[in-house]
């Protein structure tokens, strides 16, 4: 769908929504009004700035009111892909172009289709809601569809097979509508579920904090491979934490070492240490740039997820990772700022013979380690790849 796409609006029957939006249900309302209406390419009808009509529904018993709606500003609404809400009634929404109330006794409209009464099982939840992401342009709709579902049920995901003809009670549907505007809304599910799975470590993650993915878990390889090599009870920093994801699973690997984490973002700094905290670990997490927390330290190693997303790419990256926070994203104009002050410095942190690993860019090995190079107190640098074969950490030790 394209981002000028419009709905024209002339009373019940001309509501019409195109392909690629959400024509569902409200989280109060009559019954369980899930919504499934008919999706059709493109609106049609007359706008008005006044729209008055008698809407009659016998879909689920007989339901006649008076329905008097309002669009503002104009008869043109636009749809998902740029998240505008436009006023359709009395203090609700049109949202995303395709969820329209009508303030007929509680019910939620999708094109002029109300489905009251109908008893929805979970089978048939996920199949409506997987093709509702995919419209949405969610690439991994199935899956994110049921781990939506297995956090609204509190149940695990085999449950959601062996359990597929079990009627949801409306409370369930309620809290499973939420979710589901939430994603479609491009919020990441680790944000919606509160929590991500990282080196089989339970982390809660929020908007606050990156939320840690799988490629970061070779600097946590790379830390533990330099950790043997210089003993249990080596210390180690790791820096620009944000949940604090590397240091608490290298904390939960060495039970003996010395672990500090430093953070700029006090709420981030916030969320690593709660996470330390429930997963009964210990981790110094300080707050401030870089090394400068622990200055005067010097570790065996230092490891370090920094950003490095390039400014003007930014933009350009998916919707979900735009939801994160840009101060974790962003790297400068070439994506080293802070790459390049930390190598800097880093030398002054480190004892002989320990080890500097930094994650970077798929196509950044080449500069960083350039970066390390040009510190003589380094061996020259070498850079390991990720599980898809791309160039992921750099890493050095100290002379």
């Amino acid at each position: 769908m394209a981002e000028s796409d419009s709905r024209a609006v002339s009373g019940l029957d001309s509501v019409s929504v195109s392909d690629s939006v959400w024509d569902s249900v409200s989280d109060s309302g009559a019954g369980s009004d899930w919504g499934s209406g008919s999706d059709s390419d493109s609106g049609s009808g007359s706008g008005s700035d006044s729209v008055s009509d008698s809407v009659s529904d016998s879909v689920s018993g007989a339901v006649s009111d008076s329905v008097s709606a309002s669009v503002s500003g104009a008869d043109s609404v636009s749809g998902a892909d740029s998240g505008a809400r436009a006023v359709f009634g009395p203090g609700e929404d049109i949202w995303g172009g395709g969820l329209v109330w009508l303030g007929v006794r509680g019910a939620w409209y999708a094109c002029g289709r109300s489905f009251v009464g109908k008893t929805w099982t979970i089978l048939e939840v996920l199949n409506w809601t997987k093709e509702r992401f995919a419209q949405a342009g969610v690439e991994s709709a199935r899956l994110d569809a049921e781990l939506l579902l297995v956090d609204v049920l509190k149940l695990d995901r085999i449950h959601l097979y062996t359990h597929f003809d079990k009627p949801l009670a409306e409370e369930e549907l309620a809290g499973y509508r939420e979710r589901i505007r939430r994603r479609i809304d491009g919020e990441p599910v680790a944000y919606i579920l509160g929590r991500k799975e990282f080196w089989s470590v339970d982390l809660a993650v929020d908007e606050r904090v990156l939320i840690p993915r799988p490629d970061t878990e070779l600097l946590v390889e790379i830390a533990l491979e330099a950790a043997r090599e210089r003993g249990p009870t080596c210390s180690i920093v790791d820096v620009c934490t944000g949940s604090g994801a590397v240091a608490i699973a290298l904390a939960r690997e060495l039970d003996l070492a010395r672990i500090v984490a430093t953070e700029l973002s006090p709420g981030a700094a916030e969320v690593a240490r709660a996470n330390a905290i429930s997963n009964a670990v210990d981790v110094d997490v300080r707050e401030g740039d870089l090394l400068g927390p622990v200055a005067g330290d010097v570790f065996d190693i230092v490891v370090s997820n920094p950003p490095y997303v390039r400014s003007a790419e930014i933009q350009s990256l998916s919707r979900e990772v735009q939801k994160e926070p840009r101060m974790a994203l962003d790297g400068g104009a070439e994506g080293l700022d802070l790459i390049g002050r930390l190598v800097a410095t880093a030398p002054a942190h480190l004892a002989s013979g320990g080890v500097l690993a930094i994650e970077h860019g798929f196509d950044q090995g080449a500069d960083v380690r350039r970066l390390v190079d040009a510190q003589e107190q380094f061996f020259p640098a070498g850079t390991r790849k990720d599980l898809a074969g791309h160039p992921r950490v750099t890493l050095a030790t100290r002379r």
